[in-house]
C-alpha cells in the first residue's frame, strides 16, 4: 500500500510540475500551428444533404470535375466544368482565386477526392467536396439539368 501511494504521489508531482506544451516554442510558430488548424477546418468532404445546404448559401464557386461527355448528360446548375483529365487541369486550378469558397464534385468521388487534396497543396483556403456525387445527388432527385 505504501508503494502504491508513493507511485500515485510521484505521478501527481510529475504531472503538476510539467511545463505547458507550448513552453519554449517561439510565439510565431504557435500562431502558424493554430492557423493551420483553422485552415484545415475549411476543408471537408460531405454527403449530398450537407452539400445542398452549402449550395443554398450562394457564397461559392461550384466546380464539376467530370469530362465534357459526362457533363453533356447531367449537371448541377451553375457549375463550371474543369475536366480532371484535361492536360492543363492544374493550370486551370491555379488560375482560380485561392481565397474563394469552392464546392467540387465528380461522378463517384474519386476525382473530387484527389482534387480536394491537390487544392490543399496549392494553397486554397476553403474547399468542400461532395462524396459520391452521381449516386448521392442523383438518387436524392435534386435539381439536375441536361
Amino acid at each position: 500500500m505504501k508503494k502504491f501511494l508513493t507511485i500515485i504521489f510521484l505521478a501527481w508531482f510529475l504531472v503538476s510540475c510539467s511545463d505547458n506544451i507550448w513552453a519554449g516554442v517561439p510565439q510565431n510558430n504557435i500562431q502558424i500551428v493554430k492557423e493551420q488548424k483553422i485552415q484545415k477546418s475549411n476543408f471537408k468532404t460531405v454527403w449530398a444533404l450537407e452539400f445542398k445546404k452549402e449550395l443554398a448559401k450562394k457564397d461559392w464557386v461550384l466546380i464539376d470535375l467530370r469530362t465534357p461527355e459526362e457533363v453533356a448528360n447531367w449537371v448541377i446548375p451553375w457549375a463550371i466544368n474543369i475536366d480532371y483529365y484535361s492536360p492543363d487541369f492544374i493550370k486551370k486550378l491555379n488560375s482560380l482565386d485561392k481565397n474563394k469558397k469552392y464546392l467540387i464534385y465528380c461522378r463517384s468521388g474519386h476525382r473530387s477526392g484527389e482534387t480536394f487534396k491537390l487544392m490543399k497543396k496549392l494553397g486554397f483556403k476553403n474547399v468542400i467536396n461532395l462524396d459520391w456525387w452521381m449516386i448521392a445527388w442523383g438518387n436524392a432527385w435534386w435539381e439536375l439539368e441536361k
